[in-house]
């Protein structure tokens, strides 16, 4: 296990710029559904301490989605320094889930974490469909000073996300678009190139991969990843092992994206790729 202590001293404007919608600090009475931040205080008095914040909202899923926790901003009142770690618990019927998230702000302070990717945190999480109760509970240390801290948590903190929905076939692709180099024993399709942003932020496109080859092995891994084409940054990698079914490899894929340009592609078993767009 390797650890890195990161000490720095944070030089931030308290300014608070939020970003997306804006919501109010939860409370008793007030109970978010699908929030895309998620606005909380914490009074600190000791140097060390928690803080259960208990369930300050509802994620509602109806289909496969991807969850990625980030600190969009941030202010504080009366404290010369602090580290501080949050851990979201998401607790539903038929699913839980436990986001923790290491070093999410400190100043004048060292952060230690464990050198290990986090879904949720460092990468996009997928979160089964259902009714989820969102909990949120602060651990912090070195605090110097007493006052407040008030934090911005975005809850989708991703421009694009790749989801899998299974080796499944669309009913119908007659309307689909097929992308360009495509043959007769593999190809990529998505159900239109252009969508609108919904309600969530976010634009969605069905795809659809299949590879036909009947003398190879029993599965295949694919691999995709969705670039932005004003950034040209990876916005999201997803490798999955494909079982074959009927001689042919097929995945169907969710696309959800933020208002932009975008490349899709698929890199192995084949290579193909088609631009999207969200507005």
């Amino acid at each position: 296990m390797v650890i890195i202590v990161i000490v720095g001293i944070l030089i931030l404007s308290l300014t608070l710029l939020y970003v997306g919608e804006v919501y109010p600090p939860a409370t008793t009475t007030t109970l978010l559904t699908n929030p895309s931040i998620l606005n909380v205080e914490l009074d600190v008095r000791d140097e060390k301490g928690t803080k259960d914040f208990g369930e300050i909202a509802i994620i509602d899923v109806g289909k496969p989605d991807m969850l990625k926790f980030k600190l969009a901003d941030w202010g504080v009142e009366g404290l010369k320094s602090i580290s501080l770690n949050i851990r979201a618990d998401l607790v539903s019927k038929n699913a839980n889930y436990s986001i923790n998230m290491p070093c999410i702000l400190f100043f004048n302070a060292s952060c230690a974490r464990i050198m290990v990717i986090i879904p949720g945190y460092d990468v996009p999480l997928r979160i089964e469909p259902g009714r989820y109760s969102l909990r949120l509970k602060a651990y912090w240390a070195e605090a110097e000073g007493s006052g407040s801290i008030r934090l911005s948590i975005s809850t989708r903190a991703y421009g694009a996300c790749i989801i899998y929905l299974g080796g499944i076939s669309p009913q119908n692709t007659t309307h689909w678009i097929t992308a360009e180099g495509s043959t007769r024993s593999y190809a990529l399709l998505v159900n239109t190139l252009e969508t609108s942003a919904e309600d969530s932020g976010y634009g969605e496109f069905m795809v659809y991969a299949w590879v036909f080859a009947p003398l190879q092995e029993e599965s295949k891994i694919f691999k995709f990843k969705i670039t932005s084409l004003e950034t040209g940054r990876t916005e999201h990698y997803l490798e999955i092992p494909v079982e074959k079914k009927n001689a042919t490899y097929s995945a169907m894929l969710l696309i959800k994206a933020a208002p932009g340009n975008y490349r899709l592609s698929i890199i192995q078993p084949v290579e193909l790729s088609v631009d999207l767009k969200v507005k």
